[in-house]
């Protein structure tokens, strides 16, 4: 769960500072440090790991492809 949710927020980096076009990017890494950057990306990591722990239901993770509002 944990690896999936780095993959995610790997993703994420990704998409937003190698396939978004530089004049559309938040421009973040100009004024955090290195280190900054790898926290904010760190945390986004473990929200969505305890996000996904959050929703098992009775030792089940949510499907995949679900993407039902929580009731």
């Amino acid at each position: 769960m944990l690896s999936t949710a780095v993959l995610a927020a790997a993703g994420l980096r990704q998409a937003g500072y190698q396939l978004t076009p530089k004049r559309l990017t938040p421009g973040f890494e100009h004024r955090l440090s290195t280190a900054a950057m790898v926290a904010v990306y760190g945390a986004l990591a473990a929200g969505f790991a305890l996000g996904a722990v959050l929703l098992q239901d009775r030792g089940k993770p949510m499907p995949a492809k679900s993407f039902l509002p929580l009731r």
